[in-house]
């Protein structure tokens, strides 16, 4: 029983073997296969509800509201969201982080950020400092060369 590549006039589709009954799926040579290592590289991790990797940016500018505002109310208004929906979106990323992040005072008025709410805070500002960065890119490639 001989082994071998098919012909494309072939009823078992090019690129597979026929090994007595069995049909067996060829790797498929790309002549960019160095180009596919990057991109297998660059898909996206599986994103699990406690990982860093999903986190949405509205959270992170939730935080950075919060911070610089010193009240979930302020940040609320700011955001327009609810003040509510504000303080979620901080449990939430405190739950990711897995350390308290903002300080609530007495009644909710004042709000202060923690040490470990100041180092996902500067993270936080560069991570949206470069979405805006990639947005502004494609948004002048969209429009073509000048």
């Amino acid at each position: 029983m001989g082994v071998g590549p098919l012909q494309r006039n072939s009823p078992i589709p090019f690129g597979s073997v026929a090994a007595g009954l069995e049909v067996l799926e060829l790797p498929r040579v790309d002549p960019h296969a160095h180009h596919l290592a990057e991109i297998e590289r660059l898909k996206p991790l599986p994103v699990e509800r406690t990982s860093w990797m999903g986190l949405p940016a509205r959270v992170l500018a939730a935080l950075i509201a919060v911070a610089e505002e010193r009240s979930f109310g302020r940040a609320a208004r700011r955001l327009g969201y609810s003040r509510s929906t504000v303080s979620h979106q901080i449990a939430q990323l405190e739950a990711v982080v897995g350390a308290s992040l903002v300080h609530r005072g007495r009644g909710g008025r004042s709000v202060r950020i923690t040490p470990a709410g100041e180092i996902v805070l500067t993270h936080a500002r560069a991570v949206l400092r470069v979405l805006e960065s990639a947005r502004l890119q494609v948004e002048r490639a969209g429009r073509g060369p000048p």
